[in-house]
């Protein structure tokens, strides 16, 4: 293949760029491996923008293009169509298996069998995205896996997901899908497909770090999700620890925003028109705690069920507000003790201001 073999040969002499003119290019993958593009060390992939499409033949199967185990490489200027209508076996946009300074940029990345980006396969070190719109992926938008270096950031800025998890058959799929550290930034989630569907998701590392060390320490800012009519869609969910999000949006779904492990911090961040409640602070047990939490100048309107809900200790409420709920502006549960609520309006709720059966709570804010 024509494109291959420039890769190559740009590898032989010690890398370069690899042109690709307008037009599109019809690639396969060719048995036994799993791609039909291969990168390398040292070379960038160009196109001419939107006029230079690569296009996964149909019957083909796999991944359009791959990179493992490789460093300082990237795509730039082009759309990758993963044709996922015409595909026999599973398959990403793009791929990487581990791999030292990549840059993905001014990409769109349309119908992949699976993922837009899969970046799994063992440590993704000094990877770089920006300026890509990925749409119509069979699964998560982006799906980041670093397993064995928690120091190893993913920096994603100006990107967009709409319409993924188009396999519904499939386990629950993310527009972005974070098991790993990562700084999100300019961040537009939108449409999605399944009921189960989930925004942005800040997973924690699972068992034996098989699918990554999870996002601790992760920060998304400057954020549009706008969520469908799902029954369990979720906005952002975090599960990992010390996740910071600040000045973003979260429209409709079941809930906005749900936060499952300690640490947590969220600023200027507006929530509206969820099905169920706006902000859940959840108390799962087993390390499952939203403990610590500080909800800073954040807002929820117009949510079926209550604004706020926290379950879980020392939570700090500080100059935010809740109005328009189906229940009350701000629930204290049972389970919660420690809760400081400063300043803020939560007036305009059905059932009033405040639930509250925790202990030790502290409300420096009347209701009116």
């Amino acid at each position: 293949m024509a494109i291959q073999r420039a890769i190559d040969e740009a590898t032989r002499v010690g890398g370069g760029t690899v042109h690709l003119p307008a037009g599109t290019y019809a690639v396969s993958r060719a048995a036994p491996s799993a791609f039909a593009i291969l990168l390398r060390s040292g070379v960038f992939l160009e196109g001419t923008g939107r006029s230079s499409v690569v296009k996964l033949q149909a019957g083909s199967g796999g991944h359009l293009i791959n990179v493992t185990r490789e460093a300082n490489c990237g795509i730039r200027g082009m759309v990758l169509d993963g044709n996922r209508l015409e595909q026999p076996s599973l398959g990403h946009g793009f791929r990487s298996g581990g791999v030292d300074g990549l840059q993905l940029e001014d990409l769109l990345i349309v119908n992949a069998f699976h993922y837009g980006i899969g970046l799994e396969g063992g440590d993704n070190r000094g990877v770089v995205i920006r300026r890509v719109e990925i749409a119509d992926c069979g699964g998560d938008g982006i799906d980041i896996k670093n397993k064995s270096n928690d120091n190893s950031i993913v920096t994603i800025s100006d990107v967009s997901v709409r319409r993924w998890g188009l396999r519904t058959d499939s386990q629950t799929q993310a527009g972005i899908d974070c098991r790993g550290p990562v700084r999100l930034s300019g961040i537009r989630v939108s449409n999605p497909v399944a009921d189960d569907a989930v925004g942005v998701r800040m997973r924690q590392g699972e068992i034996g770090d098989v699918n990554g060390l999870g996002a601790h320490n992760a920060r998304l800012e400057n954020f549009d999700v706008q969520m469908g009519n799902g029954r369990t869609q979720v906005g952002v969910d975090v599960v990992a620890r010390s996740v910071v999000a600040a000045n973003g949006t979260v429209s409709g779904g079941f809930r906005g925003l749900a936060v499952h492990a300690s640490g947590f911090r969220a600023n200027g961040v507006r929530v509206s028109g969820c099905s169920g409640s706006g902000i859940l602070l959840n108390a799962h047990g087993s390390g499952l705690n939203a403990d610590d939490a500080v909800l800073s100048n954040c807002t929820v309107t117009n949510c079926a069920d209550d604004g706020i809900d926290v379950e879980t200790n020392n939570v700090q409420i500080l100059d935010c507000t809740s109005t328009g709920s189906g229940r009350y502006g701000l629930s204290v549960r049972e389970t919660a003790s420690g809760t400081v609520v400063i300043r803020g309006n939560f007036s305009r709720n059905r059932a009033g201001s405040f639930f509250n059966r925790g202990r030790n709570s502290r409300f420096a804010v009347s209701a009116p």
